[in-house]
């Protein structure tokens, strides 16, 4: 089984995916990491070096690369995964995505205050001008994350609880599948 982590940048899917690999002793795969590794390049480099077009590329051989693995996996996506070459479809054929939602204000918030504030489309922004990209990504990529098996409204409540949370609607699906 393979479960696939949606959601804006900002809206934890690394920080929860972390909590319920522990939880169900499943591995974690942090896609924009795998690119990082093959790549040899931090994704802002590869975005400014060989652009978005490029990035895609990678990040869609290495989820169907992750989809093909034959053990139980927990799968934390870029915020933009969904909404590029089906990998919607491709997820939820492959196993459960769990969308994680978050205002478009809050997860603009964290990344404007988080060490990772270089990333390619924010890098150079005031907070003001994040919140507004941050909306605008929302809104073009709703459509993709609403598509996904279990859906969650991030707040501001302990990440252990909702990563909790989380991994309770996982297995009761799970469980309702195997019936």
């Amino acid at each position: 089984m393979k479960v696939f982590l949606v959601g804006l940048p900002g809206s934890g899917k690394t920080t929860i995916g972390k909590l319920l690999s522990k939880l169900l002793e499943w591995d974690l795969y942090d896609l924009d990491n795998e690119i990082e590794i093959s790549e040899g390049n931090s994704i802002n480099d590869i975005f400014n070096e060989k652009g978005e077009a490029y990035f895609r590329e990678r990040e869609k051989y290495h989820l169907d690369r992750l989809i093909q693995l034959e053990k139980n996996l927990i799968i934390s996506t870029g915020g933009g995964t969904p909404a590029f070459h089906n990998n919607m479809d491709s997820i939820n054929k492959a196993g459960i995505s769990v969308f994680i939602d978050i205002t478009p204000q809050s997860a603009a918030h964290r990344i404007y205050h988080s060490k990772k504030k270089a990333r390619p489309m924010v890098k150079d922004l005031a907070e003001e001008q994040v919140v507004h990209k941050i909306q605008e990504l929302y809104e073009k990529r709703i459509a993709f994350y609403s598509q996904a098996t279990l859906s969650f409204q991030s707040g501001n409540q302990d990440s252990s609880i909702f990563a909790d949370e989380i991994g309770k609607a996982i297995l009761s699906h799970i469980n309702s599948m195997s019936n």
